[in-house]
């Protein structure tokens, strides 16, 4: 039995758009999803808050730097920035566009004034949370039915 305890589901990816400050300014969050994927999400930081350009989606590298050529100029972040990040280079150009490493992960910072801009959105109950999964599992992806 669950308790109906008002949840407020968030994307953790939003949360680490949310570390970077300066406005009217387009975001990449790029996560390492591995087995040479990405994960990618766009945002836009206006006076009125942070906005959803493009919701987080699963990409190939191709796939992400054909999306990152058609946002330029932005900046980016996320974790992916450690392993790849001359991947991005040939791309962007400069490290001017690279957020620090203090910016690539959710952290208490960010995530309380989030709760703050968001406090208006619709809270769940435990019971309907539906946990959002942009790929599959290795074994789903290696089964053939």
């Amino acid at each position: 039995m669950t308790r109906s305890i008002p949840i407020l589901p968030v994307c953790s990816m939003n949360l680490i758009a949310y570390n970077i400050r300066k406005k009217d300014k387009k975001i990449a969050v790029i996560l390492d999803a591995r087995r040479e994927k990405f994960y990618y999400s766009l945002y836009k930081r206006t006076s009125y808050g942070l906005h959803v350009v493009r919701k987080a989606t699963l990409l190939k590298p191709d796939e992400l730097l054909e999306q990152l050529k058609g946002t330029m100029p932005c900046g980016i972040t996320g974790d992916a920035l450690r392993k790849h990040r001359g991947l991005f280079q040939s791309i962007m150009g400069n490290e001017d566009c690279f957020y620090p490493e203090t910016k690539w992960h959710v952290n208490a910072e960010s995530f309380l004034p989030y709760l703050q801009e968001t406090k208006k959105k619709k809270t769940i109950t435990a019971r309907k949370l539906v946990p959002s999964y942009l790929r599959e599992t290795e074994a789903e992806e290696k089964f053939v039915g």
